[in-house]
């Protein structure tokens, strides 16, 4: 991970709860889906989509 990415992770992370920041930087800046990042996490998907969809608004 570039220092440009632990950059990017922690501005999510103060910014809202930490799982929600993570959530974002998996799929914004990692490329992942909502549904792969949950699978990788064993989370539900509608969860990390939920996390998703309330930091974005």
């Amino acid at each position: 991970m570039s220092d440009r990415e632990l950059e990017q992770l922690a501005e999510l992370i103060s910014e809202t709860t930490a799982a929600r920041g993570v959530d974002v930087y998996a799929v914004d800046v990692c490329g992942l889906s909502a549904s792969e990042w949950a699978e990788m996490t064993g989370r539900d998907r509608s969860t990390v989509s939920r996390n998703i969809r309330r930091t974005r608004d």
